[in-house]
């Protein structure tokens, strides 16, 4: 029997050429949440779009590569070397015995514009990651989230019942449960998630930290949703409107910020390779 696959959501030869380029090429035994949202942003984005995207798979190619491996390395021979070699995809100090190779001024232009989307950065002692599709990039959080062995042995049906509507459980601690939840990932944001450091007071006023009788039992659902949306690894944030209008539909957005000194770290899709650069 001949198996077909239906690709929706990208159209047009470009949309065409990336869906089979991407079904052959990301084939992984792992997985690698960077890669993941780097395509799945990229692709919403370039479906939605209707201009400017005429070297949209040039450039999603191109930053796709530094995903796959084989992306030219920007952190080594910087400081000593002038000239970009193409064939070895790295920075040489002399000019190379082949034409394929980016002048002095060129390669100084890739190094200072080029950072690959969803790289790893160490940031005031943050762990984030750069996300976007486009020109326009958010430091978001990269630390994964999860509860403490024993603090999900305990919680585990209350979740399952929080995000799976058909589940049928008559915990009358249910309620109960869902705010002990909520502190405990706002106690932790606190401790571990730097990022979010001052936010922390808004935070606990928004949800009412504490003082959980002030919500229903549905504001405490969507409250657990909403956090757990903030922690995820790409440019999702919380939105708070259903607790009140004035608060903001996107809590958490770090986007126009003045990155001065940072760490970048770019891995392969293996993990083997792992490149460094230091600003």
């Amino acid at each position: 029997m001949e198996k077909v696959a239906l690709i929706t959501g990208i159209t047009g030869q470009d949309g065409s050429f990336l869906a089979e380029f991407l079904l052959y090429a990301t084939k992984l035994e792992q997985k690698n949440l960077p890669l993941f949202y780097f395509v799945y942003d990229s692709l919403v984005w370039f479906d939605g779009a209707h201009e400017g995207i005429a070297n949209f798979h040039l450039l999603f190619l191109m930053r796709l590569s530094f995903y796959m491996g084989i992306g030219p390395n920007l952190s080594e021979g910087l400081e000593q070397s002038k000239y970009f070699d193409l064939d070895e995809g790295k920075f040489v100090p002399f000019v190379p015995a082949h034409s394929h190779y980016l002048s002095e001024s060129d390669s100084f232009e890739l190094c200072e514009k080029h950072i690959p989307f969803y790289s790893i950065i160490v940031w005031n002692n943050s762990v984030c990651s750069l996300v976007g599709a486009t020109d326009k990039v958010e430091v978001c959080n990269a630390i994964e989230f999860n509860f403490d062995k024993c603090f999900m042995k305990e919680h585990k049906y209350a979740l399952k019942k929080l995000y799976d509507k058909k589940y049928s459980n008559n915990d009358v601690n249910y309620e109960k449960k869902l705010e002990e939840i909520i502190t405990y990932i706002v106690d932790k944001m606190e401790k571990q998630y730097l990022l979010y450091n001052n936010l922390i007071s808004d935070l606990k006023e928004i949800v009412n930290y504490k003082h959980y009788d002030k919500l229903n039992l549905d504001e405490k659902e969507q409250t657990i949703i909403q956090l757990l949306n903030l922690l995820k690894f790409n440019s999702t944030n919380a939105n708070f409107k259903f607790l009140n209008q004035s608060y903001s539909s996107a809590f958490g957005k770090k986007h126009s910020r003045i990155i001065e000194h940072a760490t970048i770290i770019s891995k392969s899709v293996t993990g083997i390779r792992e490149s460094k650069y230091e600003f």
